[in-house]
């Protein structure tokens, strides 16, 4: 009877142990509690990208209740990723710039700046048409959102300026220039770029040749802007 007893409780105390035991306890576990979490945050973001597309006011037209429900988590499960829905904004803002600053820097190693232009042009253009619930997200908050994204934007659109002008520089193709005056060049592409995001947000869906046309506009403005510079002559 009682070593009966005593290996029931060791059963008992063997199950407990299992049930306790911390999700990452093996590598197979820690792996599904890994993408368990990382699934969640995503399904966070795309709820909320849906609200912002659905909505015209950006982040300030959704409410938290919205983003969870849609996203089929309780609020809780939303605090473990993110303190509001300011700081999901934030991270949604940060992961596609680094993309799309990853995409450009390759083609940034074309052999002259003509097709350097003609290949940046055709990605940007085709990533916003791709990500458009993101575009539209950061078009509202650039001029009508909270002060904290606001900033955020500007930091992101330095940081592509910034790299612009160091690889301009490191291309030589415009040797006459100070670095600061390539600065001032880089932020004039940049801001021209961003400026036609309103544009391409517009662009009815399967209509390619509104799609091409918008591209060899941007790419003559570009051009321009290149060719000015080119016979630039500092005062």
């Amino acid at each position: 009877m009682s070593r009966d007893k005593s290996e029931k409780s060791r059963r008992r105390s063997k199950d407990a142990k299992l049930e306790t035991a911390p999700s990452g306890a093996t590598p197979e576990a820690a792996g599904k509690s890994s993408r368990s979490r990382g699934d969640t945050r995503q399904h966070l973001i795309d709820a909320a990208l849906r609200r912002v597309e659905a909505d015209q006011n950006g982040m300030a037209g959704i409410s938290l209740r919205e983003v969870t429900k849609a996203a089929g988590v309780s609020p809780t499960a939303f605090y473990r990723h993110f303190s509001d829905l300011e700081e999901l904004g934030m991270a949604v803002l940060e992961e596609s710039s680094d993309m799309l600053r990853r995409m450009l820097r390759d083609v940034r190693k074309a052999p002259n700046p003509a097709e350097m232009i003609n290949k940046s042009t055709d990605i940007f253009i085709r990533y916003v048409l791709e990500n458009r619930a993101i575009w539209l997200l950061l078009s509202r908050e650039r001029v009508g959102g909270s002060a904290r994204i606001r900033a955020a934007i500007r930091n992101q659109i330095s940081y592509f300026t910034t790299e612009l002008a160091s690889d301009l520089r490191l291309m030589n193709v415009l040797p006459q220039m100070t670095q600061t005056d390539l600065q001032r060049l880089a932020n004039m592409v940049i801001s021209l770029a961003i400026n036609l995001v309103p544009d391409i947000l517009d662009l009815p869906s399967e209509q390619p040749r509104e799609v091409e046309e918008l591209m060899a506009d941007m790419n003559s403005q570009l051009q321009i802007l290149i060719l000015g510079a080119v016979n630039w002559k500092p005062s």
